[in-house]
């Protein structure tokens, strides 16, 4: 009698095919995701670049209308 024990964990070749393809789409699924990633932390970067520039310009704004306030007003 032939030691059959090990038949379960054989493979067919469709199988094995089979298990190929997912795995190739898998590794394709986390390069996506993987460029997908990378673009999100580019703008993610633009987006903090624009709310420094803003926070900047809300600062000196501010310190021109303080300073226009406390600046004497000119006689008419």
């Amino acid at each position: 009698m032939v030691d059959d024990r090990w038949a379960s964990l054989r493979a067919s070749p469709r199988r094995l095919a089979e298990l190929d393809a997912q795995e190739r789409h898998n590794n394709e699924r986390v390069e996506m995701n993987e460029h997908e990633a990378a673009l999100i932390a580019a703008k993610l970067k633009e987006v903090e670049d624009k709310v420094a520039r803003l926070e900047d310009l809300a600062r000196r704004v501010l310190e021109n209308v303080r300073a226009t306030s406390s600046a004497p007003s000119s006689p008419q």
